[in-house]
């Protein structure tokens, strides 16, 4: 696996070793963490080991994962993006924060590293995100996605690679 690491003021994101899936297992059984997004989710051992295969190593081209570390070198959470198209060259956005950690910029830090991999390196042109809790809506605002639908509680939140580097050069 290649050791892809992007480093911030407050936070790096790399891709996890295969040992490290037990930090994903606690974060995902949360249910503080995973309360907004749907509640805790618990896999049995084989579906961990797929998991890792299709979204880190080897991976499947259609996804890309990263933990969160800050800068004591302690997970803190993740990010990534799924079910890319190379055709459109979109893809969802994922981001999680453990919940003792939130409300210390990590989440907006780590969401730019990897927007600024997935427009300027990866390839990507469009990022979606849907998004059903306040602070997820807050946070998509404030890096300036688009509200593109809003369905209910769900805002359907769309970044252009455009949009991105003209933020980031302001």
């Amino acid at each position: 696996m290649d050791k892809f690491v992007k480093r911030g003021n407050l936070v790096y994101i790399r891709k996890p070793d295969f040992e490290e899936i037990d930090y994903i297992k606690k974060l995902w059984s949360d249910e503080d963490t995973m309360r907004d997004v749907g509640g805790a989710i618990h896999y049995s051992e084989y579906k961990w080991e797929n998991w890792y295969k299709r979204m880190v190593d080897p991976g499947n081209g259609k996804n890309f994962y990263c933990l969160i570390y800050n800068m004591e070198n302690t997970p803190i959470g993740e990010v990534s993006f799924h079910g890319y198209d190379r055709n459109t060259k979109t893809a969802d956005l994922n981001v999680k924060v453990e919940n003792k950690y939130r409300g210390n910029n990590y989440g907006n830090e780590a969401v730019m590293l990897l927007l600024e991999y997935y427009f300027n390196s990866y390839g990507g042109e469009v990022i979606f995100d849907t998004v059903a809790n306040e602070n997820g809506i807050e946070a998509l605002k404030t890096w300036k996605f688009e509200v593109l639908e809003e369905k209910g509680k769900e805002v359907l939140f769309r970044m252009t690679k455009e949009n991105f580097n003209k933020m980031v050069e302001q």
